[in-house]
């Protein structure tokens, strides 16, 4: 069974209200949706890229056509087509990603799986979330995480600006000690500053410090960090693919890997992070480039793979923006995500939001 055709529709979602991070301003997603066509049947796939302001350049012509013609029962066809897709354009992750997700979510379909089923014998139903505190106040930063709490969320990551330790005590003095914390700096910290201030942040009993310093300071300075900051260390932007993952690994850089499937290059290598990890007894969170409803689909099912039923992942972004893009898309309850119970990605594009933001 070959692929027939492919479309591509280019978007730009806004945020619903700008979302401050470590050191960015968040306005819109843009990105671009992939359709891969077998008869009637269509598998979907999302490509987003890092950064406020979307795609920086486009996507190269005839790049996501390789696909058109591909043996979708061959192993060795699907996988050449994506290695050409990842090697023919500097941002060819996030376009792997979207093109292997599609692939999925078609095979998936037309067998009548779920799409985490192809990734683990035994995925679960649905998976803990962590909320979401934005670079705010240290007053509006409490009152935000209190009303998640109320939520059912029972844990929250805090985004690092400003003076993130004040936002922090603000946040645990709040939600009190049983609800886990988790500080993302987003790589904006020089090694001595993030030293610094995971001292000062080690009273707050955190899960985690995610990337608390610049990924190019590589794997050996990041370990440094670990050992000397006195709290635990989560890997985000450093992890784009499995090669990294494992030499942070291997460094003892990390307690836990923050993947996001839209950088490593979608739900497979997004897997072997996992198992890598997994093998190890390090932590695994499954997160998203703000992706609308498709790309957190993606992520979802990648999450459900986790073995650690425990973990909270960042996948509670989809009400950040204007529209997820879908016909009743997963929704978030009690701090939890369901998988959608349909075949492959389990969700159905809404063609009117499509239409509201397509970049013409």
């Amino acid at each position: 069974m070959r692929i027939e055709a492919v479309r591509v529709d280019e978007l730009e979602v806004p945020f619903r209200t700008p979302f401050e991070t470590a050191g960015r301003t968040w306005r819109s997603r843009r990105l671009a949706l992939l359709r891969i066509l077998v008869g009637v049947e269509e598998g979907l796939g999302e490509i987003a890229l890092e950064g406020p302001g979307g795609l920086p350049v486009p996507i190269p012509p005839g790049l996501l056509e390789l696909l058109v013609g591909v043996e979708l029962d061959t192993a060795e066809s699907v996988g050449r087509a994506l290695t050409a897709i990842e090697n023919g354009w500097t941002l060819g992750r996030a376009a792997r990603a979207g093109a292997e997700t599609a692939v999925m979510d078609l095979t998936s379909r037309l067998s009548g799986a779920r799409l985490c089923d192809r990734l683990t014998n035994r995925p679960s139903g649905s998976v803990l979330l962590n909320g979401l505190v934005g670079a705010e106040r240290p007053s509006t930063a409490a009152r935000a995480a209190d009303r998640l709490v109320r939520a059912g969320f029972g844990c929250l990551k805090i985004k690092a600006d400003g003076d993130v330790v004040e936002r922090a005590s603000a946040v645990r003095a709040k939600v009190g000690p049983a609800v886990r914390l988790r500080v993302d700096a987003n790589g904006t910290w020089p090694e001595r500053l993030a030293i610094e201030t995971m001292r000062d942040l080690r009273p707050l009993d955190l899960e985690y410090v995610e990337q608390p310093i610049p990924p190019s300071l590589g794997a050996a300075a990041l370990a440094r960090v670990r050992r000397t900051g006195g709290v635990p260390v989560a890997a985000d932007e450093a992890v784009t693919d499995p090669e990294g993952a494992a030499e942070l690994l291997l460094a003892g850089a990390v307690d836990a890997l923050v993947v996001k499937p839209s950088r490593v290059g979608g739900p497979r290598q997004a897997r072997r992070i996992v198992e890598l990890a997994s093998d190890l007894g390090i932590g695994v969170t499954i997160s998203t480039l703000f992706e609308t409803g498709v790309g957190l689909a993606a992520a979802l099912h990648v999450a459900a793979s986790v073995p650690d039923v425990g973990a909270a992942h960042g996948l509670a972004t989809a009400g950040l923006l204007e529209s997820d893009l879908l016909i009743e898309g997963p929704v978030v309850a009690d701090g939890r995500l369901a998988l959608p119970a349909g075949p492959g990605l389990g969700i159905r594009l809404d063609w009117d939001a499509v239409d509201a933001y397509r970049v013409r």
